[in-house]
């Protein structure tokens, strides 16, 4: 059985372009945007820790399910 879903690399791009866009309307509205860019950074290193930690999880589930025998 295969599933295709979005992965977790897929999220975690999704969520710095989300970041990165908030970071860019604060800089531009003069709103503390070095403040702004820092939380980017740490958003964008804890999404890869979480990236990094699915991509396990989400491998060892699937080399699991497919060493199990149906029938």
């Amino acid at each position: 059985m295969n599933l295709t879903t979005p992965g977790p690399l897929n999220y975690s791009e999704t969520q710095i372009r989300l970041r990165m866009a908030k970071a860019q309307i604060l800089a531009r509205d003069g709103d503390r945007g070095a403040s702004a860019i820092e939380w980017v950074i740490i958003s964008a290193l804890l999404i890869g820790i979480v990236a990094v930690v699915g991509s396990i999880i989400l491998s060892k589930l699937t080399d699991k399910a497919n060493s199990l025998e149906l029938g």
